[in-house]
C-alpha cells in the first residue's frame, strides 16, 4: 500500500457549467490546464465543496436537482481514525470513496464509502486526505497566525506538539487566574454584605424561630384568647340553668308537679316535663365541670403574642413568612461558613494560578528554545528556495520578538513571543514584514516555497489553485522545477496557466468550454499522447498549433 494518499479520480455531475466531468489522476504532478473562463476556478471550488467547504449560491446547474462530486482516494497504508470517524471508517484498508450531494435547494448529504455523515466527519476525513493551498492562503501568508503555523510545521514539525501542549497549559492557567482574581474581587465586593449577613443571622439565631412555629402558635392564641370568655359564658348558662331560685330548673320542677297533680289526662305531659327536666341536670353537670376547668392563661397569651409579633416582624423584614425564617437562617449561615473559608478558598486559588502559570511558562520556554533553533534554519532554507524561484539575492528571515508584560500577560496567544516573517527582495535594503514588501508575485513564490519544507498532512494530497499568479518567463522555470521536486513525495494537483509548469506534468488535464448558442458546457479531457499535449503547450504559449518553432520550444520545455 502507499504510504500517503492518492486522489485516484474525480467525478462531477451538474456543477454550475459541468454537466459531467471525470478525472483521473496519477502519482505524482497532475496538472489542469484551460482557457481563462473555462471553469479551472470551478473545478477547485468543487474539490473544496466535496472536502467540507461552503456550497457556494447556485451551485447546482440550471434545471438539475442537484450536483454530485465524488472522489476515489487510495489510503496510506498506516492510515487511522480514532473516535465517531474511526468507528465510520472501521477495518477499511485500499480505496476510499467519498461523496457530496447539494440539492437544488441548498440541502446537502456526505457520505463515506457509501454511508451518510455528517458535515464535520467529512471534513476531519478530508483534512487528512487533502491539503488545499489556493489563492486566499497565499494572501493569509502576510497573518501572523498563519507565520506562526508556518514556523513551527517546519523542520522536525516539533514545534506543532510544543505549541499545543503550550496552548494547553496556556489556557489552563488563564482560567485558573480567572478564577482568583473573580474570588479577590467578589470578596472585596461582598465584605459590607457579609457584616449585613453576619448581624442578620445573629439576629435569627437569637430567636431561633422553628418550622411550622407560626401556624402552632396562632391555634394556641385563639384557644388562650378565648378562655375568659368560654368561662364566664359557661358560669352564666349554669346560672340560667340552675343557679337560684328563678332558674329553668326549679320552673321545670315546679310545672311538673302541677301536671301530676292534674292527675290522668296530664300523665304524658308530666313525664316528659320530667325527662325534660333529667337532660338539664346533665347539661348542668357538665356546664359547671367545664367551667370550673376552662382557665384562662393571661401571661402565656401575652408570651404568645409576643412571639408572633417578633416572627412576623423579622419575616417582614426578609420579605417571606414566619414558615420561611428557618429557610433563611440556614441559608444565612451557609454564607457565613462559606465566607469564613473565603481566606482558605483564596489562598488555594492563587496557589493554583501560580502553578498554572509556571507550568505555561516553562511549556512556553520550550517552545521558545525550539523557534529560536529552528527560525534560522527556515530562513535559510526558504532564502535558497527563493534563489530557484528566480528571487535572486532575496532574504527571507524569522524574526521573534518577546511578548511584553508581565504575569499571565506573557502568555500570548501565539507563544511567549510574536513570530513574524521578514523579507528582504533586493541587497542593500532593510528586511521588513511581508505585507509591507512582497508584491504578489513574491507572495506566491514564498508560499511555494513554505508548503515544502511547513505544510502540514505529509500523508495528504496537495492541491494547489494557480500557485503561478503573478510569474512568467524565467521565475516559471524555476516554479515548475519546485513542483515537480514536491510531486516525487507527494501527489499534486496544480492548476495552472503557464506552460512551463504544465510540460512538466506527470498527467495534464485540460478543461474547456463550449456552447452551442443554447446553453454552455465545461467539460475535461486528460492529455492522451505528445502530440495532444504538444498542442495544449502551444495554445498556453499563446501559438497556434501548427506552429512549428512554437512546437519545438514545447518539446524543449518537456
Amino acid at each position: 500500500m502507499p504510504t500517503s494518499a492518492k486522489l485516484l479520480s474525480l467525478r462531477i455531475e451538474n456543477l454550475a457549467l459541468i454537466k459531467e466531468a471525470e478525472l483521473h489522476l496519477q502519482d505524482g504532478l497532475n496538472v489542469l490546464t484551460g482557457e481563462t473562463g473555462a471553469g479551472k476556478t470551478m473545478l477547485a471550488k468543487a474539490l473544496e465543496v466535496l472536502l467540507g467547504a461552503r456550497a457556494p449560491k447556485a451551485v447546482v446547474r440550471p434545471g438539475a436537482k442537484a450536483a454530485y462530486i465524488e472522489a476515489v482516494f487510495s489510503l496510506p497504508q498506516d492510515f487511522k481514525a480514532e473516535g465517531e470517524l474511526g468507528e465510520i471508517l472501521g477495518d477499511l484498508e485500499g480505496e476510499l470513496v467519498i461523496a457530496r450531494r447539494i440539492a437544488a435547494e441548498g440541502r446537502s448529504r456526505c457520505l463515506i464509502d457509501g454511508r451518510t455523515v455528517s458535515l464535520e466527519n467529512l471534513r476531519e476525513l478530508a483534512e487528512r486526505l487533502v491539503v488545499f493551498y489556493g489563492q486566499h492562503e497565499g494572501r493569509d501568508l502576510v497573518l501572523e497566525k498563519v507565520q506562526t503555523q508556518l514556523l513551527d510545521s517546519s523542520g522536525d514539525a516539533k514545534g506543532d506538539s510544543l505549541y499545543h501542549k503550550y496552548l494547553d497549559s496556556r489556557m489552563d492557567a488563564i482560567k485558573a487566574n480567572r478564577e482568583f482574581v473573580s474570588l479577590t474581587e467578589a470578596q472585596a465586593h461582598d465584605s459590607r454584605q457579609l457584616d449585613l449577613a453576619r448581624y442578620e443571622l445573629q439576629e435569627l439565631q437569637q430567636l431561633a424561630p422553628q418550622e411550622g412555629e407560626e401556624t402552632s402558635l396562632h391555634s394556641e392564641l385563639i384557644k388562650l384568647s378565648g378562655a375568659v370568655g368560654g368561662a364566664q359564658s359557661c358560669s352564666a348558662s349554669y346560672n340560667l340553668l340552675a343557679g337560684n331560685d328563678d332558674s329553668i330548673a326549679m320552673l321545670l320542677a315546679q310545672a311538673t308537679r302541677s301536671l301530676e297533680e292534674a292527675g290522668e289526662p296530664a300523665h304524658d305531659l308530666a313525664l316528659r316535663l320530667a325527662n325534660a327536666q333529667a337532660e338539664i341536670d346533665d347539661i348542668t353537670s357538665d356546664l359547671q365541670r367545664l367551667s370550673e376547668n376552662w382557665e384562662a392563661d393571661p401571661e402565656r397569651q401575652l408570651e404568645v403574642e409576643a412571639r408572633l409579633s417578633l416572627l412576623n416582624s423579622l419575616a417582614r423584614k426578609h420579605g417571606v413568612s414566619a414558615d420561611q425564617l428557618p429557610q433563611i437562617q440556614a441559608d444565612l449561615a451557609a454564607q457565613v461558613e462559606q465566607a469564613d473559608l473565603a481566606p482558605e478558598i483564596l489562598h488555594k486559588a492563587q496557589q493554583q494560578a501560580e502553578k498554572t502559570l509556571v507550568v505555561a511558562m516553562e511549556n512556553g520556554k520550550k517552545l521558545s528554545d525550539w523557534r529560536t533553533k529552528q527560525s534560522p534554519k527556515l530562513g535559510k532554507k526558504i532564502t535558497g528556495v527563493l534563489g530557484e524561484l528566480a528571487m535572486e539575492g532575496a532574504e527571507f528571515a524569522v524574526t521573534l520578538s518577546p511578548v511584553p508584560g508581565q504575569g499571565i500577560d506573557l502568555l500570548g496567544q501565539s507563544g511567549l513571543e510574536k513570530v513574524m516573517f521578514t523579507l528582504c527582495s533586493n541587497p542593500g535594503l532593510p528586511a521588513q514584514p511581508l505585507s509591507q514588501v512582497a508584491s504578489g508575485g513574491e507572495i506566491s513564490r514564498l508560499m511555494l516555497a513554505l508548503i515544502a519544507e511547513a505544510r502540514p498532512g505529509e500523508q495528504a494530497v496537495l492541491v494547489l489553485d494557480e500557485p503561478d499568479v503573478g510569474l512568467g518567463g524565467h521565475t516559471a522555470h524555476g516554479v515548475a522545477a519546485r513542483l515537480r521536486s514536491l510531486s516525487s513525495d507527494s501527489q499534486l494537483l496544480v492548476i495552472s496557466h503557464l506552460p512551463q509548469i504544465a510540460a512538466k506534468a506527470d498527467r495534464i488535464l485540460c478543461i474547456e468550454k463550449s456552447s452551442d448558442g443554447k446553453e454552455t458546457l465545461t467539460t475535461v479531457r486528460g492529455l492522451q499522447n505528445e502530440d495532444e499535449i504538444l498542442d495544449e503547450l502551444c495554445r498556453m504559449a499563446g501559438h497556434k498549433p501548427d506552429d512549428q518553432a512554437a512546437r519545438k520550444a514545447a518539446a524543449s520545455l518537456r
